[in-house]
C-alpha cells in the first residue's frame, strides 16, 4: 500500500503493484481487506507507528517497521508498539529506545544499491551551473511541518557564516524549498540568515513531483564535496547512506541514528534537547559547531569511524538482516491457526 500521492487508484511501477489508502489518511480502513483479498500470510506496515489503529492491526498478522528519532520514546509511540504483533525498528538506535521502555524488537536497517550508488560515474554540476572549482555541499530533506526538523535554520545560518570568508562555498538543498505542508519558505529562510544566494540552489519543484531515478541521484551526489545533515532527530536518513555510497564525506548531528550511519567526516556533538508533541527529545545542533564540522572536514580532518557501509549494501541487508528475521516469524505463524478469511469475492481481482 503506498501513501503520498498515490491515493487514486491501483497502480503497477516496475511490476509491483501499489495499492491506493482508502477514505482514512493512512490506509487503516483497509490494511485488513487487502490482506484477506490478496490470502497475504503477513502484512509489513512501514511508516510512524503512532498513526495504527490497533484494531484494525489485530485482525491478521502484522509486522510493523518504524522510525525512532526520539530520545526517551513518548507514550504514543510505545503504547502503538506494545500493542503490535512484531516491530522492527530501522536503526540500532530505536531498538535501544524501545529496550528503554520495555519492549524488544528486530533490527531491520534500510539499505542501498550499491550497482547505481558508488563513486564511479558522471556528475551533474554543469548542469545544475556551478563553477567546476565550487566546494558544493549537498542536503537532501524534507521541508514540512514546523519547527524545522530538518534544522534548515541552522544549517542557512552554519553556510552563511562561512560564505562570509569562503567565496568558493555553495550549497544545494533537494527539497521543496515553497511553503507545503507546514513547511516555511526556505529562500526567505536562506536569505534572511545571510546566505549569498547566487550561492545557493534548491532543487526544481517539478524535480520533486516527478522523481528521480538511483542513476541520476547518484549523479547529483558525485557533484558535490560534502553531504551536511543538520536534523534534530532522524529515524534512518536514506540520503545520509545514498551521498556516503557515491563517496560523499559527511558531517552529521550526534543524535538518533545519525551517528551509526557516519562512515568518513565529522559529527557536530554541540546540541541541546527540544521536546516535541510526542513526549520525547530531540536535539538541536548549535550553529557554531555546525561550522566547525564542516571546516574540519574542508581541512582534511576526517573522523573514520568503525562502522561499514558494506553492511548496509542491499544484499547484505537482506542475508543479514530480513531473511533470518521473516524466517524467525514464519516459524511462529506456522504454530497459528489458520486464520479465517472475509469473503471479497465481490471485488474484482487486482492486477
Amino acid at each position: 500500500m503506498a501513501y503520498y500521492g498515490v491515493q487514486g487508484g491501483a497502480i503497477n511501477l516496475g511490476g509491483t503493484t501499489h495499492l491506493p489508502v482508502g477514505t482514512e489518511m493512512w490506509g487503516n480502513d483497509l490494511h485488513a481487506l487487502y490482506h484477506e483479498h490478496l490470502n497475504c500470510d503477513i502484512t509489513i506496515i512501514h511508516r510512524d507507528i503512532w498513526v495504527n489503529n490497533s484494531e484494525e492491526m489485530k485482525r491478521h498478522p502484522t509486522l510493523c517497521w518504524f522510525p525512532v528519532d526520539h530520545e526517551n520514546v513518548g507514550e504514543p509511540i510505545v503504547t502503538r508498539a506494545a500493542e503490535t504483533q512484531w516491530r522492527a525498528t530501522m536503526s540500532r538506535f530505536g531498538q535501544n529506545e524501545l529496550r528503554k521502555a520495555g519492549l524488544d524488537t528486530f533490527y531491520l536497517p534500510h539499505s542501498y544499491n550499491p550497482k547505481s550508488y558508488n563513486p564511479d560515474g558522471p556528475h551533474m554540476r554543469k548542469r545544475m551551473g556551478i563553477p567546476m572549482d565550487a566546494y558544493l555541499i549537498i542536503s537532501v530533506a524534507a521541508n514540512k511541518g514546523f519547527p524545522m526538523r530538518k534544522g534548515f535554520f541552522e544549517m542557512f545560518a552554519a553556510v552563511a557564516e562561512l560564505q562570509k570568508t569562503q567565496k568558493d562555498l555553495w550549497l544545494y538543498c533537494h527539497t521543496n524549498y515553497r511553503e507545503s505542508e507546514g513547511g516555511l519558505n526556505l529562500h526567505i529562510v536562506a536569505q534572511k540568515t545571510g546566505c549569498d544566494m547566487d550561492r545557493v540552489r534548491f532543487s526544481n519543484p517539478l524535480v520533486n513531483a516527478l522523481g528521480m531515478t538511483e542513476e541520476t541521484m547518484a549523479e547529483l551526489y558525485r557533484s558535490a564535496n560534502l553531504y551536511l545533515s543538520t536534523a534534530y532527530g532522524e529515524g534512518f536518513g536514506i540520503p545520509i547512506l545514498e551521498a556516503q555510497a557515491c563517496g560523499l564525506p559527511a558531517v552529521l548531528v550526534e543524535n538518533s541514528s545519525q551517528p551509526e550511519l557516519l562512515f568518513e567526516g565529522q559529527l557536530v556533538r554541540e546540541t541541546y534537547p527540544f521536546m516535541t508533541p510526542h513526549y520525547g527529545y530531540m536535539r538541536i545542533p548549535r550553529t557554531s559547531a555546525i561550522v566547525e564540522a564542516i571546516q574540519k572536514v574542508r581541512d582534511g580532518d576526517l573522523i573514520i569511524t568503525e562502522n561499514s557501509i558494506k553492511h548496509f549494501r542491499d544484499d547484505y541487508v537482506w542475508e543479514n538482516y530480513w531473511a533470518p528475521t521473516l524466517k524467525d516469524i514464519q516459524a511462529e505463524l506456522d504454530l497459528m491457526p489458520t486464520p479465517i478469511r472475509t469473503n471479497t469475492t465481490f471485488m474484482e481481482p487486482l492486477q
